[in-house]
């Protein structure tokens, strides 16, 4: 999965909430620091995917308020509800991710989104009886190393892929 975009916010009814003041990024989904015009690292985006990853398990929207100024206190107060709170089907290795990726110090946020999806995969393993593709796809070549594959690319992004059958 990758995130291409996730766009600017701009002020939408009323006046500006200070002179001068500018946002980059969609309000809901920003930080505490970057709301506050602190100086960013890439823990602001691990926040940022935190933030959708909450909404993905609870079905609700974290910090959106009834308008920009209501969202961006939320955003400030930084008060993020257990997701087990909200959905008690959501398995608590999981909530300890996405409350690590929300924390309100940086420092306290994986370092960068790799260590985030990392985080995830491992949880996806230990706990879902699950594997990443990577480990399928070595477990695989592990019983047929003879076998070898070429992969096409086909319009519009999808692939296909051809196996040499085995002699014999």
């Amino acid at each position: 999965m990758k995130v291409v975009d996730f766009g600017v916010a701009l002020s939408k009814g009323g006046p500006p909430m200070q002179e001068g003041m500018n946002f980059n990024g969609k309000m809901a989904y920003m930080s505490a620091e970057q709301a506050r015009g602190d100086e960013l690292d890439r823990r602001a985006d691990v926040h940022s995917l935190g933030i959708i990853l909450w909404e993905l398990v609870t079905g609700r929207r974290l910090f959106r308020g009834r308008n920009d100024l209501e969202t961006i206190l939320n955003v400030l107060d930084g008060n993020v509800p257990r997701p087990t709170m909200l959905n008690h089907a959501c398995p608590q290795a999981l909530e300890r991710i996405v409350m690590k990726a929300l924390a309100a110090r940086p420092s306290e946020r994986f370092p960068t989104a790799q260590d985030f999806a990392r985080a995830l995969t491992e949880m996806r393993v230990r706990h879902m009886d699950t594997c990443a593709p990577p480990d399928v796809a070595d477990w695989v070549a592990t019983l047929f190393p003879e076998d070898t594959a070429e992969t096409h690319e086909l319009p519009h992004g999808e692939a296909t892929i051809r196996r040499t059958p085995r002699a014999g």
